[in-house]
């Protein structure tokens, strides 16, 4: 797939740089937003922007997407981390309670062989 995506990406961007190089000399009205006057510009030109426009969106778009995926990775972490923390507490109780009862069994041996 990332070979497939990289190719039709190639394509497509070759694609724009071949029309934008054949329109260049067709000359496109464009109107100023007054709507007073107008003027001539390059097609090729019109073109060649709006794809730097959308490869420039669209890197903008992965960076936040790229974002978010760190963030989701460093909570999933944390909360890995707390929850192994966890375990380990729990171990570690057990382990003092399993000495706790030992001792008081010794202790009870002891006292029983006394009587």
């Amino acid at each position: 797939m990332k070979i497939l995506s990289m190719i039709l990406s190639i394509f497509i961007i070759m694609a724009l740089i071949y029309l934008s190089y054949v329109n260049f000399p067709t000359l496109s009205p464009m109107a100023l937003p007054s709507g007073d006057s107008s003027f001539y510009i390059s097609s090729g030109l019109i073109m060649l922007a709006s794809g730097i426009a959308g490869f420039l969106s669209g890197i903008l778009l992965m960076t936040c997407k790229i974002y978010d995926i760190n963030r989701k990775y460093d909570n999933y972490k944390r909360e890995y981390e707390k929850v192994s923390l966890r375990t380990i507490e729990s171990s570690d109780r057990e382990k003092v309670l399993e000495s706790k009862i030992e001792v008081l069994e010794k202790a009870l041996k002891d006292a029983l062989n006394k009587k």
